[in-house]
């Protein structure tokens, strides 16, 4: 009964340690001697088991027989670990006090609760995603058990979710490459924001679908262990201001992002590095911006100097990985303006390739980059609106390890 844990409704590190109490009270019942509960505290079961003189049990398994590929839980070897990652990403490095792995078994009692198709149709709701879920509501766990049915239920609505093609034909985000530590890049060039083009259901769809990358990527790159550079799997964020001006800006992007990051997306996003800020920005992000965010998520955000950015850059992300305007030795990056451009070209190679991967399995044509040079804001509002008709009704698609809905291009197809 204690192995399988959801047969007496204990967690997997609850459990472990349940199953060490009942060896010693065993091993002291055969020896006849009165049971001590501090011999072997805090030592493995097999250590427990040779104290005692008995037999080592077999291993406990964290919820058997629901153990399923990609689901990554925290055995016990990484609890302290784990416990101490989690407690430095909240920002209680060192804290005795938050109980990380008790609201864990919590959370994991919920997912017990759904279904083998709900979860097929969700990202694996294990310990890496329901820890961001408890950083994003603070350890209240019934706040986290909410937001848990609310994503549920969300996912099994909407899918995953396709790039629109305006999104990508104009070349605001693109995910190139990883950075030092393994985490994707997420790169936005805000002079390519055009919210006269681009309209708030198409910056809805692109930031959830570039947000689907991130998830994708980090899944595909799963091993059978926890990640001890990129513990919650998290992404960076660099929002390049170069060019930009005033009518780049979007409050309802803005709103967009803020809103999802909350609610579908939470504790995703590891750090963001602001570059080539200028005093329109001081503005907006003091009287505008900051106060749409939890003081948790303002923490993350680092405003880098012009003088300093090539540097800062440079201490994120390998040399041969940079165009040479940042100082690395790759290929320049090419004006999404341009015609026939590849989709790594437009969106980036982490991101193309996830996109590819993903909808190769089912499509009846992969996904590709419009073909052509960009139109004008004019002629771009139909294709714009057939996208978004595309970006509607994905109820049903498969997880980010399934294959992704096919993205219909507005232009013509290659002949």
């Amino acid at each position: 009964r204690l192995q399988d844990s959801s047969s007496v409704g204990l967690g997997p590190h609850r459990c472990q340690e349940a199953m060490g109490q009942v060896v010693s009270q065993v091993a002291a019942a055969c020896a006849g001697r009165p049971f001590k509960p501090e011999v072997g505290q805090g030592l493995s079961l097999e250590e427990q088991a040779v104290l005692a003189g008995v037999a080592a049990p077999p291993p406990v398994k964290a919820f058997a027989g629901r153990r399923r590929p990609r689901w990554l839980t925290v055995e016990a070897d990484d609890v302290a670990w784990f416990e101490e990652a989690v407690k430095a990403i909240y920002g209680l490095e060192g804290s005795s006090t938050l109980p990380v792995m008790s609201s864990l078994d919590k959370l994991q009692a919920v997912v017990s609760q759904f279904d083998e198709a709900t979860l097929s149709q969700c990202d694996p709701l294990d310990d890496i995603f329901l820890a961001r879920l408890l950083i994003a509501c603070d350890f209240v766990v019934q706040d986290a058990m909410e937001l848990l049915r609310s994503y549920v239920q969300w996912r099994r609505r909407i899918g995953r979710v396709t790039p629109p093609a305006a999104w990508v034909e104009a070349g605001v985000v693109r995910v190139p490459f990883e950075d030092r530590l393994g985490r994707p890049v997420v790169w936005i060039n805000m002079s390519r924001l055009q919210p006269e083009i681009l309209d708030e259901e198409t910056m809805e769809a692109g930031y959830r679908a570039t947000c689907d990358v991130v998830l994708a990527h980090n899944l595909k790159k799963r091993t059978e262990t926890l990640n001890r550079e990129n513990p919650l799997e998290q992404y960076v964020l660099v929002l390049d201001l170069r060019g930009a001006s005033s009518d780049n800006f979007s409050l309802p992007f803005m709103k967009t992002a803020v809103r999802e990051a909350a609610t579908h997306f939470p504790e995703l996003l590891a750090e963001a590095w602001i570059l080539g800020a200028g005093s329109m920005f001081d503005f907006l992000w003091r009287w505008v911006i900051s106060p749409l965010l939890h003081q948790r998520t303002l923490r993350k955000h680092k405003v880098v100097s012009t003088d300093q950015m090539k540097t800062k850059v440079q201490s994120m992300v390998a040399l041969e990985l940079l165009p040479p305007d940042l100082g690395g030795t790759a290929p320049p990056w090419k004006n999404p303006m341009d015609a026939d451009l590849s989709l790594e070209d437009r969106v980036g190679t982490v991101a193309a390739k996830m996109w590819r991967q993903t909808s190769s399995q089912d499509a009846e044509e992969p996904i590709r980059a419009p073909e052509g040079p960009r139109q004008e804001a004019a002629e771009v509002r139909e294709p714009v609106a057939k996208a978004k008709a595309n970006t509607r009704g994905n109820a049903g698609s498969s997880c980010c390890c399934g294959p992704l809905l096919r993205l219909r291009s507005a232009r013509k197809p290659r002949k």
